[in-house]
């Protein structure tokens, strides 16, 4: 459980910025080194084309460690309601309470911009369904290998 003092300091250590096009090259990168094998293992391949076609870079932001681009997130809010389409760390990031961090800060912001619910999308395979559970978001439905989850703000 991270304590206040390490939450400020790693919240010292982020910055958030907005993304853009010259970004898609660490984005797509990032995202094919974290979920390649959870694609493969249910869609059989990872198609580049599609996820990168996919990208609003209205929405993205990057997360910036020690000036460098760690991690990035898109989240788009309809409304009440608050989709997150992806979040990705860097792996030697992963476990040591910055997604967690990230998470928090992202809630706060959606709360404040009127949301009152997050959801997302994420595969039963992916090891990162325990870590949604553990900051309180729950599975709402299953369709085929994929698990919608949200959390009320």
């Amino acid at each position: 459980m991270l304590n206040q003092k390490n939450n400020k300091r790693l919240s010292a250590l982020i910055k958030i910025r907005s993304g853009n096009q010259a970004d898609f090259r660490f984005i797509c990168a990032l995202s094919r080194r974290n979920m390649e094998k959870y694609t493969k293992e249910i869609w059989g391949n990872w198609d580049g084309s599609r996820f990168k076609a996919n990208l609003n870079p209205k929405r993205l932001k990057l997360v910036i460690k020690n000036g460098r681009r760690a991690g990035f997130f898109d989240i788009e809010t309809k409304g009440a309601e608050s989709y997150l389409h992806n979040i990705q760390l860097s792996r030697p990031l992963q476990g040591k309470g910055l997604g967690k961090m990230l998470m928090s800060k992202i809630e706060a912001a959606e709360k404040k911009a009127g949301a009152k619910k997050i959801t997302a999308n994420v595969f039963k395979n992916n090891p990162a369904k325990e870590f949604y559970k553990k900051i309180g978001y729950k599975i709402i439905k299953q369709k085929g290998a994929v698990l919608t989850i949200g959390k009320d703000l």
